[in-house]
């Protein structure tokens, strides 16, 4: 069985998933349990937003007593490891200490706290395995994108709002345009992609698209509302203000036949999952996406815009 204890935004979720879903197949395993307690627990206000979407038979969210219940099993496994000292440091998020932590466990195989942008080597042995951790990487789809495509197809039936901008999206030849505001001004590691960006991708778009249409998707009403105040772009333009929960959002961006994403794991799986123009979709994104880090998350046949 895999365990996964879940943290962060859907962007965030579905990478934790789709590395279970690697363990899955690398050791044949037969479910999958995804514990949204620490979306309860803590301050954090994201909540699990991954039973929205059909995912693998046998995955199974727990919640309450049975979240609780795991999270504890978690727990006495990372203290047989490291002691109880060394454990309060990693729950605070001790970077020194984390690093260790994560080789003592990967050693081990059966646990896996990683840090963001690093896909673990797939440990091949049986037994509970839990997975504590971002594992944000370009390597986590593939060779299970079809996988993927499948567990997350979203479940949970439009509203009459969203299935009418569902219909108009597949009518066009919809290019998904992303704007990430919002939370990204309270991390001083993150950059919102500023006009340059936009106007560039914009343009480049224009040249070897037939007939696009932009369907312009961000944080919210007042975000969206800010972006027509200062963006302007030369094609046409379409807001998506429906105040939508994350998977009704992400369902409408997969719907699109290409992309200009954002710094953001949201419109990063969007572009990935989405197949509506097969293998002539186009995705542009940015060079650069954390601040004076090397890290980045395009894909091979991406448009880089810097």
């Amino acid at each position: 069985m895999i365990h996964v204890i879940t943290r962060g935004g859907l962007g965030n979720q579905m990478f934790q998933y789709a590395y279970a879903l690697r363990l899955l197949l690398a050791n044949d395993e037969q479910k999958i349990v995804l514990n949204g307690g620490l979306h309860a627990w803590s301050r954090d206000q994201r909540q699990l937003g991954l039973n929205h979407f059909q995912l693998t038979e046998g995955t199974r969210v727990c919640t309450g007593v049975s979240a609780l219940f795991y999270f504890i099993l978690f727990v006495a496994g990372m203290v047989r490891v490291t002691g109880v000292k060394t454990l309060l440091k990693m729950l605070k998020f001790d970077r020194s200490t984390l690093s260790l932590y994560r080789e003592a466990l990967l050693a081990r195989g059966k646990y896996c706290p990683v840090d963001s942008y690093e896909m673990p080597p797939v440990a091949k042995n049986p037994g509970m395995k839990h997975l504590y951790g971002y594992f944000q990487s370009p390597d986590v789809v593939k060779g299970i994108e079809n996988e993927l495509r499948r567990a997350f197809e979203v479940k949970t039936p439009a509203s009459p709002e969203n299935a009418a901008m569902l219909r108009e999206i597949q009518s066009q030849n919809a290019v998904c345009l992303h704007v990430r505001r919002g939370d990204y001004g309270l991390y001083p590691q993150y950059q919102v992609c500023d006009g340059h960006y936009y106007q560039e991708a914009v343009a480049q778009a224009c040249d070897v698209l037939k007939n696009p249409v932009f369907y312009v998707f961000s944080t919210g009403h007042d975000d969206l509302e800010w972006v027509k105040a200062n963006y302007h772009f030369d094609a046409e333009v379409r807001y998506v203000d429906l105040e939508n929960p994350d998977f009704e959002e992400l369902r409408l961006m997969m719907a699109c036949r290409h992309f200009i994403i954002a710094n953001s794991t949201f419109s990063w799986w969007a572009a990935v999952l989405s197949s509506a123009a097969g293998n002539d979709k186009q995705v542009w994104a940015p060079a650069e996406w954390l601040k004076d880090s090397p890290v980045c998350m395009n894909m091979d046949t991406w448009h880089v815009v810097r």
